[in-house]
């Protein structure tokens, strides 16, 4: 399968990058050349093992953070967000990559237009811009460590769902749904016998940071963060 680095934000915002063996990624003299001024010359190299992309910083003055934590070897899994100095990657899948509906365009304006243009006639329900970032990460399960971030809704998961699916042999196709009312987060579902909502039988719940959401043996905590920082 196919991996690209996408630039979310920072100097070359917009830009996609296909990961290959052996790149390099820095300010100058790399091949993946950020124009970052907080980025090192050679700041990483992408290593393969075994068909596992990693990005490896190399000893960077600044680092390469994971969720406000830095990181010297991070598997590139998609939906991971890698912070360089003011750039922002998210690792991005082949059908992603290709895909006008980014998961993170909610950082510009024009691009959020044109994905509520898309998906707005394919949905009764309006797209919103959501006011907090949200992330969805798998704690527990065959996808322990894969994130997806959502910046807009409303955002579906299950065993059918393009959004967020979830690799569960008997997981309904979609075993919930998160959206925005009121200016408030919540998650639905409809299938509370197969889906727990902070380890209970709900069919909905207002979201708050570190909501757990079992789905079977598939462990999820949900992440809020405030989306205009």
């Amino acid at each position: 399968m196919d991996i690209y680095l996408k630039v979310i934000s920072g100097p070359r915002e917009g830009d996609l990058f296909k990961i290959q063996k052996g790149a390099t990624v820095g300010r100058s003299r790399a091949d993946i050349n950020l124009k970052d001024p907080k980025a090192s010359a050679i700041h990483a190299v992408i290593e393969d093992d075994m068909g596992i992309f990693y990005f490896v910083d190399k000893q960077s003055s600044n680092g390469t953070f994971v969720l406000g934590q830095r990181e010297d070897r991070i598997e590139l899994k998609p939906g991971i967000l890698l912070t360089i100095g003011s750039t922002t990657l998210e690792v991005q899948t082949q059908f992603q990559a290709k895909s006008k509906d980014s998961t993170m365009s909610f950082w510009r304006e024009d691009l959020y237009s044109t994905v509520q243009n898309i998906v707005a006639p394919q949905n009764p329900q309006n797209v919103q811009h959501f006011r907090q970032l949200v992330t969805v990460r798998a704690k527990q399960g065959l996808q322990e460590g894969q994130i997806w971030t959502l910046g807009y809704g409303p955002r579906q998961f299950g065993g059918m769902s393009f959004d967020g699916t979830i690799l569960e042999p008997s997981a309904p196709d979609i075993c919930f749904e998160i959206f925005e009312k009121d200016g408030l987060l919540f998650i639905e579902t409809s299938h509370k016998n197969v889906v727990l909502i902070g380890n209970e039988k709900k069919d909905s719940e207002k979201i708050y940071d570190g909501l757990e959401v079992k789905i079977l043996n598939t462990l999820l905590e949900i992440k809020l963060a405030n989306s205009d920082s």
